[in-house]
């Protein structure tokens, strides 16, 4: 049997990344979740006065908990579907009582 070159014998001990996004999954995976902050009841007051406010095709910012943390997603506001609890902007749906903010936006910021 011929004798292997280093190189050879070096390739049989890397490491094997046969899941690729594994350990970047793994990573997000293990970040501790944020604890859900809860809205005083003024806060609560100003986000259904905007809510009232809003018409179909304004652009609004929202701040919102899902999974242990705080995402923002901006878009055209399409309704409020009260029998779902959920605000409707662009295609997305979120659950009202996962909304901590909602501002209206520019559509010339995110372009």
């Amino acid at each position: 049997m011929p004798k292997m070159s280093r190189e050879e014998r070096a390739k049989q001990f890397m490491p094997f990344g046969a899941l690729k996004g594994y350990p970047e999954a793994l990573a997000r995976r293990e970040k501790k979740p944020l604890p859900r902050r809860e809205l005083s009841e003024e806060s609560l007051e100003e986000l259904n006065r905007r809510l009232r406010q809003l018409t179909p095709g304004d652009w609004v910012e929202v701040l919102y908990y899902i999974q242990g943390e705080y995402r923002t997603f901006s878009g055209a506001f399409s309704g409020v579907d009260n029998a779902m609890g959920k605000i409707r902007i662009g295609e997305m749906a979120i659950p009202l009582q996962n909304i901590y903010d909602l501002r209206p936006a520019s559509v010339d910021s995110h372009l």
